[in-house]
């Protein structure tokens, strides 16, 4: 069997929809327990929030950046250019091992197990 992944981007500080983005339309997070304790540590850690709406899956990004996978969704938050552009490099990288336990944020000044 194929997985369909799905990646979306978006900027620090951006909410993205069902009704702003296609991707996210009809899409719900994995049932699994490890999807879920990864989205809950990053939205308790107010890095990422996903909220499951009727129509599909919201996702908001706060002032961190980099990427992320939780089940068959891969997310990229990318930074905020003065003007309010993203730029296309990262200087974070969220890293889940494939269990989903032990998220860690990496960075070039300090490593944070969560």
């Amino acid at each position: 069997m194929i997985e369909d992944i799905v990646s979306i981007s978006l900027s620090e500080w951006q909410t993205l929809s069902p009704t702003t983005c296609d991707e996210l339309d009809g899409l719900f997070l994995e049932s699994s327990p490890s999807s879920q304790k990864v989205a809950d540590a990053l939205n308790k850690r107010r890095m990422l929030r996903l909220t499951e709406l009727k129509t599909g899956l919201e996702v908001s990004s706060f002032s961190h950046v980099g990427r992320v996978r939780i089940g068959d969704l891969n997310i990229t938050i990318l930074p905020k250019t003065e003007g309010g552009v993203s730029a296309p490099s990262t200087s974070l990288r969220l890293r889940i091992p494939a269990s989903g336990v032990g998220l860690r944020l990496d960075s070039p000044c300090r490593s944070m197990r969560l």
